[in-house]
């Protein structure tokens, strides 16, 4: 599952940042509304986590922007107590839920783990390829009729494969996939989890294209 966290603070940021990843989800961060605007459109998220601490009331803006324009992200709008006004507007404005700082880490954890469930709803589409079935609503992943489990990392390894099974995909694109922003040490990283699924799946198929990437078979 993939996040965004929009907040200016960044020592609030790098501790969300960093408790949502060590949660297993992708987490990009952005601190203004134009770099938040951008991602918003040329990436998927499952949750926005949106700090109303924007200048001259673009919080609000960049939420009415991205609702207007499909954005369908579960949006949860994290606000101080004196901004219960803001926090209403938010609200009306297409948020889905709210906190108030400080922020309770776990809780955050809970709110979104609800979010998610909430949207299941909205379900992903199951993608199948020859003996692969892999579900992103329910995170299931099957080979030959059997469920497997995967690590998160494993799973969103599968996920980008699966998506495109025809293509292959460089080690950029897949870290972009799993990572997001995050300033991890990515030495070899993919190349370890392709060959921890290719232990669970079959070494035969997940292909490697040298000096490229991977695809399936």
């Amino acid at each position: 599952m993939r996040l965004i966290l929009i907040e200016r603070n960044g020592i609030e940021a790098e501790a969300v940042v960093e408790s949502m990843r060590r949660a297993g989800y992708t987490v990009d961060w952005r601190r203004d509304r134009g770099s938040a605007e951008q991602a918003l459109r040329n990436e998927s998220y499952d949750v926005v986590l949106l700090a109303l601490d924007l200048p001259n009331s673009e919080s609000i803006e960049l939420l009415i922007t991205y609702r207007k324009a499909g954005g369908a992200a579960s949006t949860l709008v994290l606000t101080d107590h004196q901004q219960a006004h803001e926090r209403i507007h938010a609200l009306y404005a297409g948020a889905d839920d709210h906190m108030t700082r400080p922020l309770n880490l776990e809780e955050l954890s809970v709110r979104i783990h609800m979010l998610l469930r909430r949207r299941k709803g909205h379900k992903q589409k199951v993608l199948r390829h020859r003996n692969l079935m892999l579900d992103p609503t329910a995170q299931e992943f099957k080979f030959a009729g059997k469920q497997l489990y995967l690590t998160p990392r494993e799973f969103a390894v599968m996920h980008a494969l699966m998506e495109e099974p025809a293509r292959v995909l460089s080690r950029a694109e897949i870290e972009q996939r799993i990572y997001g922003d995050a300033n991890e040490d990515r030495t070899n990283a993919i190349q370890v989890y392709v060959n921890t699924l290719r232990r669970k799946i079959g070494k035969d198929e997940i292909l490697t294209v040298r000096g490229v990437g991977y695809r399936l078979a």
